[in-house]
């Protein structure tokens, strides 16, 4: 997706077939203007945060470049997407805890953090954003070896800050169940047509999920994602964009883009992972466990640092009388280092035993009053 000259994306006089209402909130939307690249820019972001990641280690260790990070992302995403099929989550879900994911690694290393911690934190934040919220408690022991909540609660800023708290996202399927209902009425009132058949919907949905262990979501509208996995899910697909594109009156530019947002998913869809994908694993944990190493170190420097200072004492302060302040004998003995010992009744002895004064103040003896001196008479 190209930008013209004022530098914004070539495509914005696109309408993807949303009213003008629609189209001024997706114009204003943080996915749109914080979350869309072009290919290019794309391309340049992944190549920056690879030699970041690069610059973390020595030498003599083996980066990982960046189609083997691709390769990896890949791989968790479609973790992801396991995990909320076997907790049988919603599609809300999944979709957001893919895109939180993939948003969060296109603004950090891929060695920089626990890609494990991220997943788990990501489904998490996907269940509390799309309003059903699992308890923590419950969530930790739902997800087979998950983090500790302690983990996910850290992670949730850590992840929330790296998206710029950003968790609104318009998903293909959404739009995709909102076309299929624009043509489910349109056949309706046209006899001559035969009804939607439901394996073209499934068809489709199975094409959404395969685009969601892709960057296309940062390329392509969410509408044009969805009218593209509609246009492979057969020859009646095909059928149902074309009399989609005919009811709002799209261009034929907006089509093309549909097509070519077709053929890079159906490319995706016949994604086989490496075959050295054990040894990408491998080669990251290795990174990892030199990251660990290192930041343990550095963990271990700052203790030591902070526990010298903290040896540092200022000089404790004497103590001072006023000039020509009256002391007494007891007063000057107690500001010597040696302090003479005392008995229960407050006296105080010399070394020799001769006794030196009291500490102690004598109470003065109460009068009994009248109403005790009486009680007293009368009990005598």
């Amino acid at each position: 997706m190209a930008r013209d000259e004022s530098g914004d994306f070539a495509l914005v006089n696109f309408t993807y077939g949303l009213d003008k209402d629609d189209l001024e909130r997706w114009h204003r939307s943080s996915q749109y203007q914080r979350w869309q690249f072009s290919e290019q820019e794309l391309i340049e972001k992944r190549r920056a945060l690879n030699e970041e990641s690069t610059k973390m280690f020595p030498s003599d260790c083996q980066p990982l470049t960046v189609a083997d990070e691709d390769c990896l992302l890949k791989y968790w995403l479609k973790k992801i997407c396991d995990i909320c099929t076997d907790l049988d989550l919603c599609e809300d879900i999944s979709a957001s805890a893919c895109s939180f994911f993939k948003r969060f690694y296109l603004a950090n290393p891929l060695v920089k953090h626990d890609h494990a911690a991220v997943i788990d934190t990501c489904i998490f934040l996907a269940a509390k954003t799309e309003h059903r919220q699992i308890p923590i408690d419950t969530f930790v022991n739902l997800i087979p070896n998950c983090s500790t909540a302690e983990t996910l609660r850290k992670h949730e800023m850590v992840i929330g800050s790296s998206i710029d708290f950003q968790f609104s996202i318009w998903h293909p399927h959404t739009q995709l169940k909102t076309i299929w209902e624009d043509l489910s009425i349109l056949r309706a009132l046209s006899p001559v047509r035969p009804p939607l058949a439901s394996h073209v919907l499934e068809t489709a949905q199975q094409f959404l999920r395969v685009s969601r262990m892709t960057d296309f979501e940062f390329i392509f509208h969410p509408v044009v994602i969805a009218l593209a996995s509609l246009w492979l899910s057969g020859t009646m697909g095909k059928e149902l964009v074309n009399e989609w594109v005919d009811m709002k009156k799209l261009g034929c530019h907006e089509l093309d883009e549909v097509k070519r947002a077709a053929y890079r998913i159906n490319g995706a869809s016949g994604t086989v992972f490496q075959d050295n994908l054990e040894h990408l694993l491998d080669l990251f944990k290795s990174c990892q466990r030199y990251r660990r190493s290192k930041e343990k170190e550095t963990r271990k420097r700052r203790h030591i640092k902070s526990h010298e200072s903290a040896l540092i004492k200022a000089p404790r302060k004497k103590t001072t009388f006023p000039e020509g302040a009256a002391r007494s004998e007891i007063d000057t003995r107690m500001a010597t280092a040696d302090i003479p010992k005392g008995d229960s009744e407050g006296q105080l002895f010399s070394e020799e035993g001769s006794l030196i004064g009291s500490y102690r103040e004598k109470r003065p003896s109460r009068s009994p009053s009248p109403s005790n001196s009486y009680q007293s008479e009368k009990f005598s």
